[in-house]
């Protein structure tokens, strides 16, 4: 995805949530929130979004856990991770049960035998497989959050009596086809062609798709291609059901991988397929929102995979630091050891904090949270990378060593970082899909200037705005008084990350684009003031529900930890947006490149 594709995900994902009327209010009112984070760039606390914390009802509480305990018993019974990863294969049996379970079922509607679960269950489920087998999660979710995904959201009442029947009972499994040799992070690239016959009764796709997740078992997959026609309605690229008994359809061989050698990860070959036009998804053209609406929802099902996954590696990080014993005393009584099974643990609260938070606004259907989503993503997968890494360090020799499942881990959680986004491209996104409505804004004011005469209600409200919050600034009032210093840092650097978005705009204007260096700091003060806000929201909903703040020990220190940290990612961001060496990161680079490789001698 180029910073192109960031910009349009962004629009798509801005449309889809605001009101007509929202398009037109001024930045100095206040209008009903559709997104905590982009509010949040404008310089808004937009409280009521993120207060009081979601909660699942006693009824779904109830069944969740009840899954839950169905669906651990069945994974520790019957999931031999590292047999898997050695095999490179995930035994049908295990797929069949997981179907009887009704896992591939957990996202689709009631009316087609699905459990219909909420956002807030599906992230709890899926965060119990890893904690056993990471291939087997990622062969999941790849059905459920992007696989199917599309049908559950754009297709028609035909096509999921159709598909359904066989997705839900595992007898079909669904895979999501987008990338390409030459299209990547730029979907905008996609080469795969699709043409009308002349009877008007199929599209005839050709090309090639990679890295496609279940594609050596799944007979379903999604499919984006590029429609040769001059119809306008039809430019950018369409989504398309096939499946795998479509003549042309062939598979390629699996690639080899570092990790997650039990999922399939293979080639989708398309030779002349003759698909029915009942088989587009959604509308002609629009398969870029397609992509990205179900992207988000992903990126959201991959952060409840890595918080509930790295809950088994501080379990064994805890004993064996406990049990291992150097110089007469055990490792977790050394205080470096300390500090790292500390932070593991901070930074699975703000995981968990961020991941609930974000699956209660998808569950309430009438917010946008494609930023957030894109947060998690980000902070969960580089959290689970460091986790996990930090356990086989504490695991010594014996970590490194494969009768341990940690080396494994640690190679099944580096993908995380790359797919569904790459966490670089990820961050473009964060930052200019919040910095979207602050420079239409700007744009506006650019435009009253020039035409005085008839703005001068949006120039009065626009002066008048700046003059009342040199004085004013937003405080969150629905945090109690306990968590005050916390919410005291939140309330900082809000009003500090809309000064950094709007100096950059001024400074850069539609330039401010390519600002890669800027735009990684802003996404990470988001990142940072997002994961903060979740876990204040998350305390304070259990200090309104009678416990007191010694009930709270843990979790109060848990959160005044991390405030800790979250407070010096956002001021060494904040500050090295005019203090860095950015100039000096780009001559070296360039020297590196120029001279395709490192030049220098080893010695002088």
């Amino acid at each position: 995805m180029t910073t192109a594709n960031c910009i349009e995900e962004s629009k798509k994902n801005q449309e889809n949530h605001e009101n007509p009327s929202e398009k037109t209010e001024k930045k100095t009112k206040k209008k009903a929130p559709f997104s905590f984070m982009k509010s949040a760039f404008a310089g808004d606390i937009a409280e009521e979004i993120i207060f009081p914390y979601p909660q699942q009802s006693k009824e779904e509480k109830e069944e969740t856990q009840l899954f839950l305990k169905e669906l651990d018993k069945f994974c520790r019974e019957n999931i031999d991770g590292a047999q898997i990863d050695l095999d490179a294969k995930i035994p049908p049996e295990v797929i069949q049960g997981l179907a009887d379970l009704g896992v591939f079922g957990l996202t689709v509607p009631e009316e087609y035998d699905g459990l219909d679960v909420s956002y807030t269950f599906f992230c709890q489920a899926i965060g119990i497989i890893p904690r056993y087998c990471a291939s087997l999660a990622a062969t999941v979710v790849a059905h459920l959050s992007i696989g199917t995904k599309a049908l559950y959201m754009f297709g028609t009442e035909d096509q999921k009596k159709r598909y359904y029947p066989k997705l839900v009972t595992g007898e079909w499994i669904a895979a999501f086809s987008l990338t390409e040799p030459q299209a990547g992070s730029d979907a905008s690239g996609i080469k795969t062609s699709a043409k009308l016959s002349e009877d008007g009764k199929h599209y005839v796709l050709s090309g090639e798709k990679i890295y496609v997740t279940n594609g050596g078992f799944a007979s379903f997959f999604t499919v984006f291609a590029k429609i040769n026609s001059g119809d306008e309605e039809e430019k950018g690229f369409t989504a398309f059901i096939v499946t795998k008994d479509m003549h042309g359809v062939s598979i390629g061989k699996e690639e080899k991988k570092l990790g997650l050698k039990g999922s399939s990860t293979t080639p989708l070959l398309l030779d002349n397929v003759k698909v029915p036009v009942d088989n587009i998804l959604g509308q002609k053209g629009k398969g870029f929102k397609i992509a990205m609406e179900v992207l988000n929802t992903g990126r959201l099902g991959l952060g409840g995979i890595c918080a509930g996954g790295v809950k088994k590696a501080i379990e064994g990080s805890v004993q064996y630091a406990t049990q291992r014993r150097q110089f007469g005393m055990s490792l977790s009584e050394f205080g470096l050891i300390q500090k790292k099974i500390a932070r593991m643990g901070v930074l699975t609260f703000a995981m968990d904090s961020a991941v609930y938070l974000t699956a209660g606004l998808a569950d309430r259907k009438d917010i946008d949270f494609s930023v957030e989503s894109a947060i998690c993503k980000v902070f969960t997968t580089e959290c689970a990378w460091e986790i996990i890494n930090e356990t086989v360090q504490i695991f010594g020799g014996s970590g490194f060593i494969a009768d341990y499942p940690y080396e494994r881990a640690l190679r099944d959680a580096r993908i995380t970082m790359i797919f569904e986004g790459t966490n670089e491209i990820l961050r473009l996104f964060i930052a200019l899909a919040g910095m979207r409505n602050v420079g239409e804004y700007f744009k506006k004011l650019g435009q009253a200037i020039n035409q005085p005469l008839q703005s001068l209600g949006f120039l009065y409200e626009y002066f008048s705005g700046q003059v009342i919050s040199s004085f004013v600034k937003e405080k969150i009032n629905n945090a109690s008084a306990q968590l005050s210093s916390e919410a005291a840092i939140v309330q900082k650097y809000i009003p500090l990350l809309n000064q950094a978005v709007e100096k950059s705009i001024r400074t850069h204007k539609k330039e401010v684009i390519h600002q890669q260096f800027i735009l990684e700091r802003v996404a990470n003060m988001a990142i940072s003031i997002y994961t903060l806000a979740a876990c204040i929201s998350r305390v304070d909903s259990s200090l309104r529900q009678g416990k007191t703040e010694a009930d709270l020990d843990q979790e109060f220190t848990m959160l005044k930890t991390y405030a800790f940290i979250a407070e010096a990612s956002l001021q060494e961001n904040y500050q090295s947006l005019t203090n860095n060496c950015d100039k000096e990161i780009q001559k070296v680079s360039a020297f590196l490149c120029a001279a395709e490789g490192y030049p220098l001698p080893d010695v002088i």
